[in-house]
């Protein structure tokens, strides 16, 4: 098998820009009063109970007003930017909403970007366990299992930091997912910046506990340099990939995302689909491999391209779509660089209807319909998914496991299957600038055998060890190249 590598989807380089850091080097420090955090904290509350489409699909009213009240309980004294996002971060997590991410003000990330006091090395979770998920460091070995860093043991560590990592519903894989790509982010959040790594570790071979200390790396580094020396890399600057077994009439289709928002880009995509289903058919193609690991998403429009090749009925893009308003509330506090999304909500309230007392619901004549494609592949259909496949990825999987039966190897994806938030709205909290993605509606999608709160869940469940990593092998593809094709 080929060397696979890690993708780093570093949802907090959003907003990372060059800027003169001998000015804002300690900006990220900066302290915020008791008075402005609890304000804020109010306003986020406001923000939960009246925008946030999937808010109480997971917890009553009762329970978040307890969560916010909690939480502001335990504020006593100025916080951080960094210790007081850690617990808007944990407030977050309890929605249990993929969708929902939180990012510092661009001020904050510009004072990041070259502090060197962030964890340098990437590592890998199995079970409750670290392990080093690199081979290019001198003092570490591949697969060396972390046993404590700074001495606080590693499921300590981890008990924190998975806080970070959000996910639909209450799946596991997601998050441990969310460890192997941001593990050097999630551990600053949790413990701030560090000016060394006190680690202890047991080798590989010999089992022998091993003690070294590690020099921190860059926020720039380890979002953009290290992931090139990492195991299980998927890259998504070419999002498609197509070849051919002909030996076993057999062909793997990658797709690792569904997001292409130019023209240029969704011709490209679709002009590719249409050429591979093409060749299927003039090679007689009997099993098709879709691997879609790490597949984060993207429009309706280019999930269902695909997925007309694939089923043979006329398919509705979801069964239905609620939002919790008819004005968008609360604008003063949007981001003002999200005009085209508030735009958008704006021009697009005629199309919904009100249901009941809170809900409005998108008529079903604004629900675009598609028809199965000429040239659709009738035979045969694996699918290979991780715990990082969310959104429009995680629909797509759905959909061919019950519409199509595909069989599924590998894990649970972190995206849900039976319903899912999208449509966010971008809101500043107005003292500690702190940005918040906001789903704006539900959607209810046609994966009908799954019950709430799960992914997508595999027919073979495939877990990749650490043996797995030190010997270059990809279990998953394995299994189906060995097992099931025939």
């Amino acid at each position: 098998m080929r060397k696979i590598f890690i993708y780093c989807l570093g949802v907090l380089i959003l907003g990372l820009a060059s800027c003169d850091t001998n000015k804002k080097q300690d900006r990220y420090r900066t302290k915020l009063t008791v008075a402005d955090m609890q304000d804020d904290l109010q306003v986020l509350g406001q923000l939960l109970q009246t925008v946030h489409a999937g808010t109480y699909v997971y917890n009553t009213v009762t329970d978040i007003r307890n969560l916010l009240d909690s939480v502001q309980k335990s504020i006593h004294t100025p916080l951080t930017q960094r210790e007081f996002y850690a617990k808007v971060d944990y407030i977050i997590d309890r929605l249990r909403c993929v969708h929902t991410d939180l990012r510092f003000d661009d001020a904050v990330y510009d004072s990041l970007a070259n502090q060197k006091e962030f964890f340098p090395i990437p590592l890998f979770k199995y079970g409750n366990k670290l392990y080093i998920n690199s081979d290019q460091y001198t003092n570490t070995k591949l697969g060396a299992e972390l046993l404590s860093i700074n001495g606080v043991p590693v499921a300590t560590i981890l008990s924190k930091i998975l806080v970070h990592r959000h996910v639909d519903g209450f799946g596991i894989e997601g998050k441990d997912f969310g460890v192997n790509e941001d593990f050097g982010i999630n551990y600053f959040l949790e413990y701030g910046g560090q000016f060394k790594f006190k680690l202890r570790l047991k080798d590989p071979q010999s089992h022998e506990i091993v003690d070294l200390t590690l020099q921190p790396e860059t926020f720039n580094k380890i979002l953009s340099h290290k992931y090139e020396d990492t195991y299980y890399f998927f890259p998504s600057d070419a999002p498609y990939d197509f070849e051919m077994i002909k030996s076993s009439k057999t062909a793997l289709l990658t797709i690792r995302s569904f997001s292409f928002e130019t023209y240029a880009s969704r011709q490209a995509y679709r002009n590719f689909v249409s050429n591979s289903f093409l060749l299927l058919k003039l090679n007689h193609i009997r099993q098709l491999i879709i691997d879609c690991r790490s597949n984060s998403g993207g429009y309706y429009m280019d999930t269902y391209f695909l997925l007309s090749y694939l089923l043979n009925e006329s398919r509705p893009e979801f069964d239905s779509a609620v939002k919790r308003f008819d004005t968008l509330p609360l604008e003063k506090y949007s981001d003002p660089e999200d005009s085209a999304s508030i735009i958008y909500e704006d021009t697009t309230t005629q199309y919904y209807t009100k249901i009941n007392s809170r809900d409005f619901q998108l008529k079903a004549e604004h629900i675009d319909q598609w028809e199965p494609a000429p040239n659709r592949f009738e035979g045969k259909l694996f699918l290979i998914t991780d715990g990082n496949v969310i959104s429009a990825g995680a629909i797509f999987a759905g959909v061919l496991k019950t519409r199509r039966h595909a069989y599924i190897v590998g894990a649970e994806t972190a995206g849900g299957a039976a319903v899912h938030n999208s449509g966010a709205i971008s809101y500043i909290l107005p003292h500690s600038g702190l940005k918040l993605n906001i789903p704006t509606k539900r959607y209810y999608t046609l994966y009908d055998q799954q019950p709430l709160g799960r992914g997508v869940l595999p027919d073979k469940k495939i877990v990749t060890t650490p043996k797995d990593i030190m010997g270059n092998e990809d279990p998953a593809l394995g299994y189906i190249l060995d097992s099931l094709i025939h």
